[in-house]
This record gives structure tokens, sequence and C-alpha cells, in this order.
């Protein structure tokens, strides 16, 4: 006899009504001065149905959230579309693919792996369909980054389309609020009392409120994501939590996500001057006495020179930043996914920081989205752009309370700052976005296998610099065979010289990540060869992997990409967790091995 499917995390934690999107009301109102929407435009994706994709093109939208000007439309389903315009739809096709899934990912889901299922069979499949068709439900809930284009039937004999032109990013929640808690309502439950931050006084005095903290599900590994109890003694309550979530039937706000206002605030524990010892940080002191230091964060401004206030004023409302993020193990045995000999090299992924005036503090913190390339796992985790709120928040699927995470914020204004033109602006910044969303959607319909199964050649580590590289020589080879960029260089020597340091940039990350001096063919042809080395095995992998080694572990990378750099000037926030937010005495956060 055959041994029955094993269940998945992901329908492990749909049991519970908290995690499911459809257990919270659409018409949700809230106090404006209390509580503000995670964004302007916002919904949960809905896969068409076969015999609709001709009509839908794209995917369909619950909207749950929209601008003041389309208020009317929030509750409806709408077509979610990719902007006509040829930029856009030479990306969207030039990623499509034919999805048949494999043998072994049709084996892999009676191992507890969540793939495509819905997406089996289908003529190329483009982004918002994988995105839509990730999971077996449709319960990815996506905020659009704008201009968002409204187009409405005149005689409303049809949904409203909305059109946009970049991936839409992964959320948990619809509102959000700055709060500290009071206590629980009955001794052992899952209500708190809490009370609001009043931005007047700065203070937490403002109105007193219930809100849920329900109890997470345990996984098929016998491990809690996070727990509730005792938060209100945490160290951390006294500066105040955000909080994500919508109101439940009962009106009772549910707080999905938490935030630590300490870790997103520009208000570091320590700063550091100087390029060797910024370095040396890096090297060594990033992930110095993790286990020790369970539930506690840690912030960090590293710059290489000036002084310290100099590095604090650099940081304004608007700047850009590289994000490198991290995550390390579990301890104390409790590992699910320990390498040989106890080791445990973790997860890599590159991210973009904005620094925001969050209205509710009225006070500058780092809004953070993560670019997220997944294998195929149990959670259900859905390779993409993925908000805080959603992959580091979130008390379920997020990682706040189940693993230390560090990330690393890098600003440097030839990477991070766009260059202008007379009709647009690109940065190297947006230009690795571009690359990594063509490999996202790959990955979350397995290059067309619908499995993604990593190995030393192609990982979250391998294929994120994979799209570092080629977004600076992109932009090496489009400005230098742009007749009009060409000009507006020589009319702007300033720019020039940016540019000629993000060359020089570009020059030693190619150094670093490609120490044997030849650039993989997968690497050279951008992503052409991506789906062959995907599914490649054997001594062919291991030989592909040898020429990018600096980038095969997610420790040796961030700590290469991050020197270089510091090296050439950038400053840098240092982003430090220790399963906050988890009062599990079994779980202990463990350092990334290097």
């Amino acid at each position: 006899m055959s041994n029955p499917p094993k269940p998945s995390n992901y329908d492990l934690f749909r049991q519970a009504d908290f995690n499911r999107p459809e257990h919270y009301p659409l018409d949700q109102s809230v106090s404006p001065e209390l509580y503000r929407p995670l964004a302007t435009w916002m919904g949960r994706l809905l896969l068409p149905k076969p015999e609709e994709r001709d009509k839908v093109k794209g995917a369909w939208l619950e909207l749950h959230h929209a601008g003041a000007e389309y208020q009317h439309l929030v509750g409806q389903v709408v077509y979610l579309r990719w902007h006509n315009l040829a930029e856009v739809m030479s990306r969207v096709w030039s990623a499509a693919r034919d999805v048949y899934l494999s043998e072994e990912a049709k084996q892999s889901l009676a191992e507890g792996l969540v793939h495509p299922t819905r997406l089996d069979h289908w003529r190329l499949v483009t982004s918002l369909e994988s995105l839509a068709g990730a999971r077996p439900h449709n319960d990815v809930i996506v905020m659009l980054r704008e201009p968002v284009e409204v187009v409405e039937s005149p005689e409303q004999d049809e949904p409203a389309s909305l059109y946009i032109s970049r991936e839409p990013i992964q959320i948990t929640g619809r509102y959000y609020a700055l709060v500290k808690f009071i206590a629980p309502v009955q001794s052992g439950g899952d209500l708190f009392r809490v009370v609001h931050f009043n931005r007047a006084s700065r203070r937490f005095d403002g109105p007193e409120e219930t809100v849920h903290l329900p109890e997470t599900i345990i996984d098929t590994e016998a491990l809690y994501r996070s727990t509730s109890h005792g938060i209100e003694q945490d160290p951390l309550n006294e500066t105040g939590w955000y909080i994500a979530g919508a109101k439940n039937p009962a009106g009772t706000f549910v707080a999905q996500a938490l935030a630590p206002r300490a870790l997103l605030n520009l208000q570091p524990d320590q700063i550091i001057t100087g390029r060797k010892a910024a370095v040396n940080f890096i090297k060594k002191q990033a992930w110095h006495e993790t286990t020790e230091r369970k539930g506690q964060i840690n912030t960090v401004l590293l710059t290489t020179e000036g002084d310290e206030k100099a590095a604090l004023d650099s940081w304004r409302e608007g700047d850009q930043a590289l994000l490198v993020n991290t995550y390390g193990g579990i301890g104390n045995g409790r590992e699910p996914y320990p390498y040989p000999g106890g080791y445990y090299f973790g997860h890599f992924s590159y991210g973009r920081a904005r620094v925001i005036r969050e209205p509710l503090a009225d006070a500058l913190i780092f809004d953070l989205e993560y670019f997220q390339v997944f294998s195929s796992n149990g959670d259900g985790l859905v390779p993409g752009i993925l908000h805080w709120t959603r992959y580091v928040g979130d008390r379920q699927f997020g990682f706040l309370g189940y693993r230390p995470v560090c990330d690393i914020l890098l600003k440097l204004d030839c990477f991070t700052v766009p260059y202008a033109f007379a009709h647009r602006s690109i940065s190297a910044l947006e230009r690795m976005s571009v690359f990594l969303e063509f490999v996202l959607h790959l990955y979350r319909i397995g290059g067309g296998s619908g499995g993604v199964y990593f190995g030393v050649a192609n990982n979250c580590t391998q294929d994120s610099n994979q799209a570092l590289y080629a977004a600076v020589k992109d932009l090496d080879v489009a400005f230098k065979d742009h007749p009009l960029v060409q000009d507006m260089l020589n009319r702007h020597p300033e720019e020039a010289e940016r540019f000629d340091r993000l060359l020089t940039l570009g020059h030693d990350l190619r150094k670093t990540l490609l120490p044997t001096g030849t650039v993989r063919a997968d690497w050279r042809y951008n992503f052409q060869l991506f789906e062959v080395s995907l599914n490649e095995n054997g001594w062919m992998n291991i030989l592909r992997a040898l020429m990018t080694w600096r980038a095969m572990t997610p420790h040796w990378a961030s700590t290469a990409v991050t020197t270089v750099f510091l090296a050439h000037g950038a400053t840098a926030w240092v982003l430090r967790s220790n399963q906050v937010g988890n009062y599990d005495p079994e779980m202990v956060p463990k350092a990334i091995d290097p």
C-alpha cells in the first residue's frame, strides 16, 4: 500500500479562519486617525477559468481598496491587465511559457509541496496568471504599484479594467496601526487591549481598543512560527508595534502581521564610521551572538567616511536603497531543513528599501519589499515581490518570529538614484527589479515544469545575483549604444561622472561574483538559458556553479556584494532581528553559516 499524502503547511495553516482572505468582510470601516491602508490599490487575485483567459487578458482582482475617485469600485471584481505599451508587452510575452506539470512535480505534491496545479496544461501562461494561480486557492493578496490606469465601461455592462506596468506586490492585511499592547483581555487569551500612538503628544496615550492576536497554527515540524503570550512584557513594546490586518466579521481588528517600530525607524542603535570598521562589522559582527539575543533587534548605520551626524542626515525621505536579505536557522536541534554536519546556509534575496514619512507617527521609517526567489515549498510561499508585512511580519507565514533575519540596506547614488532623460528615468536598481520579475515568473511555474528544486548552480543566491550582474551590464550596453543618452551625458558632466562610477562598480562586482573571469552562459545571455540551467543536473551544474562560487551561499554573497558597495562609498543600514514575537522557549535562533 502506498503511504497517504503528507499534508502541506499551507493546508494546515488554511484551517484557521484568520489565514483565509474570505474570512474578512469586503466592507471595512476604520478610523483614518488610527489606521491607514497599506496601499492605495489593494485586492485579492482570482485566477480566470480557462475559457475566460482570452476575455480577461490577465487576472481578476477582487478590489479591497482604491483611489479616492474610484471608491465605488471597492468590493467589485475587476479586470487586472498589463498596460498595452510595447516595452511592457515585450517583457510579458518574452516570459510567457506553456505549463505541463512534470512527474517530479506531481510526485512531490504527495510529499507536501505546493505547485501551480490549476495552471497545468495551460498554454503561454503570463506573469499575472502565474501569480494568481500559484496556489490551489485564490488567496494571493496584493497591492498595485502606481500609476494604475482605470478604464470603466460607459454602459457599465462590463467590469472596470485596471492597467499596470509592474508586478503586483504580495501583502498581508489591508490596514495598519501603531499600538502598544497593554494586556490580554483574559489570561491566556488571544484578545488584547492596546493603546494607539498619539501623533500630537508623541506618546502612546491615544484611544484604547481590543484587537485579536490569534494563536498561530503549529506546522508539520511541530513548530509555532510566532506566539503572543507575554508580548505586553516584551522590551520592544515600549516603542510600539506596527500591526497590519483587517476586521473580522465581529468587527474586531485581527493583527495578521507585526513589525517592531524600533526596527524600521531611522534611529540606529549604533553608528560605525570608517571603511575598515564597517567591513569588519559585516564580516564578523552582523551575526554575532545570535542565539544569545533571541527576541532582540539591532540596527546599525555604517558609513565609510564622514561623521555620524552627516551619515544619519544623508538618509532622507524619498531615498531608495538596494536591500540585501538573508535569514538564518533554528537551533536546539529543531531545524527542519538541515545540511549535513548540522550546517545551515540560510536564504538570500535582494529587495528595495524606501525612506517614507509614516503618517501615524509623522516620522521617517523604512518601507521594505523583497524580490523572493523561492523554490517549491510546503508553506505555499510564492516567488515574487513580497512586502515586509508578508515576508517578515506575517505571524503565520513570515519569518520575524520563525528565524533570525538580516537586512542590509545599501545606498549608493550611482546605483540607486535614477538617471533622468527627456521622457523617462531609469536606475540600476530599477533594471535589476525588472530582470528579477522575469526570474520570479519562471520560478512560479518552474520554467514550465511546475516545480523548482534548488541546486548549486541555480538557487536563491545564484539567480538573484544573476539579475544584479545583468542590470549593470544592461545599462552599460544601453548607454553606450543610445545617441540620446550619450548626448545627455555630454551635456551633464556630473551625470557622466556618476555613470562612470556605476561602470566601475559593475566591473568590481563582476570580479567579485565571477572570480574565474568567465561569464556563465546563462548569465551572459540575459536569462535566455535560464530554464536550461534550472533543470540541468550533475557535473554540468557543479561546473556552472564554480564559475560563480562567491554567489553560491547566502553569507558569501551578502558579504561580498556589501563589501564592494562599501568600497565604492555606499552608506548602509543593518537591520537584525532574532525570532522577535515568538516566546516559545523551544525556539532558538541560529546564525547563518558561511
